[in-house]
């Protein structure tokens, strides 16, 4: 039962990573474009 709440915990931080890379980079290109 930790374990999985440890994993979920680390799953959320990953996603959370992911998606404010995401943005960087989206906001990376719209500057770019311009």
């Amino acid at each position: 039962m930790h374990r999985v709440k440890a994993m979920t915990m680390t799953a959320a931080k990953q996603i959370r990573a992911i998606k404010m890379n995401s943005t960087k980079n989206t906001a990376m290109v719209v500057t770019k474009s311009f």
